[in-house]
This record gives C-alpha cells, structure tokens and sequence, in this order.
C-alpha cells in the first residue's frame, strides 16, 4: 500500500478530483488569477510533501477535501502575510483598462452557462463587501457547496459554531447588500 507507484497513483487522483475546487477556492479569496495559480500548486507541493513523508497518515484522513481546503485556506493567509506592496504604476494599468472587473470564477468553465457564470461574477463581487470572515464562510458555503461539518472541519471549529457563523453571515449580508433589492 505504501508502495512509490500506489503513492502517485492516488496522488494524482486526488489532484484530479480536486483541483478546479482548490483553485476556484484561491482565485475567489485572492482575485488573481496568477496568485490563486501559485497558491493552488503550493497545496498539492505541500499535500505531496506530507503524502511523501507520511503516506500511513494521510491514507486515514477521512475527508481528503477539507483536508486540502485547510491547507489552502492557511497557504492563502501565509500569502496575504507576505504580501508586498503593490507599485504605483501597476495600479494605474489596472484601472485605466478597459475592464477592471477580475473575473472571479477566472476561466471559463464549460459546465456553467453564459449567463450563470455572469450571475456568478456578480455575487462574488458583491461578497467584496463584506469582512472577510463573513465571506470566507459563505464562500465555503454557497460557492464550494459544502457541508456545515467540512466547513467545521476546515475551520476547526464545532458545527454548532459554524451554523452559528453561517446565519450571522447571511445576517450581515443580508443587511450590507438591502440595497440590492429596494
């Protein structure tokens, strides 16, 4: 089981099954596509890594998803730590093209309509709005589609907590964006 060939193998299905979601995850919380490229990676190097070091171990992990969704989320803030100051010039490029709206889905998937994929840029952009740990939740909630135990689990938190955490976003989004639908 330990075996350098079984390693891969899983190695490669689980990159497979879960990429586009980690991805996705990185380029909704960093809205740079090159970064959440980076970051993506950076979690399957660690993942592979672990897997390397301690095959026995990351064989039990229960859930494979949360697990990597956890180390996304921690590569995303060590990111952000490490974040360096954006220089003046790139900032007027950005803003005096055409477009500044970053497409936070960004790419185009084949699997969601025209019309839904703008749905999405629009709600994503509205989640700007809020603090970041009322978005992150929601995002894990309502963009990844996951369960209030995943989220707990990625959290380190109680699910109770998170139930909690997930009503109170709403609350709050709710509030922040009436003015959506006056």
């Amino acid at each position: 089981m330990n075996h350098p060939d079984h390693q891969e193998n899983r190695f490669i299905e689980i990159y497979n099954q879960f990429s586009d979601d980690i991805f996705r995850f990185c380029i909704v919380r960093l809205r740079d596509r090159d970064k959440a490229l980076d970051a993506a990676q950076d979690v399957f190097f660690k993942f592979w890594n672990q897997y390397k070091k301690s095959p026995e171990k990351v064989e039990s992990i229960e859930n494979i998803k949360a697990f990597l969704f956890t180390i996304a989320r921690n590569t995303i803030i060590d990111m952000t730590r490490k974040k360096s100051s954006i220089p003046f010039s790139f900032l007027i490029d950005q803003f005096t093209q055409e477009s500044s709206v970053i497409d936070p889905v960004g790419f185009k998937d084949s699997t969601i309509d025209p019309e839904h994929h703008q749905q999405m840029i629009e709600i994503t952009g509205h989640l700007d709005k809020l603090d970041s740990h009322h978005r992150e939740i929601l995002v894990f909630k309502f963009i990844h589609d996951m369960s209030i135990s995943d989220i707990a689990l990625i959290l380190g938190i109680s699910e109770n907590t998170t139930s909690v955490r997930i009503h109170r976003a709403l609350d709050h989004a709710r509030k922040k964006l009436s003015y959506l639908y006056e």
